[in-house]
C-alpha cells in the first residue's frame, strides 16, 4: 500500500539529506528486486517507473523528487552484492523491511533495540545483510578513506542489526523444526489409521492434511 506522506508538512521549506535518504528507502523497499534483471541487464525503466508511482502517489514530494539520481539504484543492481539480491529474491529468499525487536547486551548494559532491517537474506548457509545509505561522499578526499569513515559511523548499528538476524534465523529454525514434527505426527497418525482400517472420514482428514501441510515430503504416499 502507498500511503501519502506529505499531507501534512506542507510546512517543509526544501528537501533536506534526510528525506533524500528515506526516498531512495523507499524506492527500494517499492521495488520488486526479481524484476529488475532480465538477461544480465538492468531494467531502469521498471526502476523509474516505480519511482514515478511513488511521486505520483505523494509518497515522495516533488522537490525530494528531483534531487532524486535514479543511476545510484541502477548502480546497485549492477554491483555483485546488487546481483546477489536480485538472485536471492527469484529464489524466493530474499526478505526486505523486516521489524525487529532485540534484547541484548551492548557495552556491558543491557539494552532493547527496534529497527527495521532494510534486505536480507539467506546464502550458501549464511544470513547476508544490507543497509542502504546515502551519506555524502566528499570527492576532495579519497573514497576508500569516505567509505572507511562511513562504515565506522554506522558499525554498531549493523553490529546489532547482525546480532538480530542470527536471532530471528534461529527461532524461524526452530518454528520451521516445529512445523516439520507437527507435519510427520498427523502423517504417521494418518498412516496408522489407514494400516488398521479405521476409514471413518479418512478421506476428509487425508484432504485436510494436504491443504494444511502442502509441501509434505509425504505427499505422494499421501495421495496414494
Amino acid at each position: 500500500e502507498v500511503v501519502s506522506l506529505w499531507q501534512f508538512t506542507d510546512d517543509r521549506k526544501k528537501a533536506s539529506s534526510a528525506d533524500i535518504g528515506i526516498a531512495y528507502h523507499r524506492i527500494m523497499e517499492f521495488l520488486d528486486f526479481a524484476k529488475i534483471c532480465y538477461d544480465n541487464t538492468i531494467d531502469r525503466a521498471y526502476i523509474a517507473e516505480r519511482a514515478q508511482y511513488l511521486l505520483e502517489h505523494s509518497s515522495i514530494a516533488e522537490d525530494v523528487y528531483n534531487k532524486l539520481d535514479m543511476d545510484k539504484i541502477s548502480d546497485f543492481f549492477t554491483s555483485e552484492l546488487g546481483r546477489r539480491a536480485v538472485a536471492a529474491a527469484k529464489a524466493g529468499k530474499l526478505r526486505k523491511e523486516k521489524a525487529f525487536t532485540l534484547a541484548t547486551e551492548w557495552e556491558e548494559r543491557d539494552v532493547l533495540v527496534q529497527g527495521v532491517i532494510d534486505c536480507c537474506w539467506e546464502e550458501d548457509g549464511e544470513m547476508v545483510l544490507v543497509d542502504y545509505k546515502s551519506n555524502y561522499i566528499n570527492p576532495t578526499k579519497n573514497r576508500e578513506d569516505e567509505i572507511a569513515r562511513i562504515r565506522n559511523e554506522y558499525q554498531a548499528q549493523i553490529d546489532l542489526y547482525s546480532r538480530a538476524i542470527v536471532a530471528i534465523a534461529a527461532i524461524e529454525a526452530i518454528g520451521a523444526q516445529a512445523q516439520v514434527s507437527e507435519m510427520e505426527k498427523a502423517f504417521w497418525g494418518l498412516s496408522d489409521r489407514f494400516e488398521k482400517r479405521e476409514t471413518k472420514n479418512l478421506v476428509v482428514d487425508l484432504k485436510s492434511y494436504l491443504t494444511q501441510y502442502p509441501y509434505s515430503t509425504y505427499e505422494d504416499e499421501v495421495r496414494f
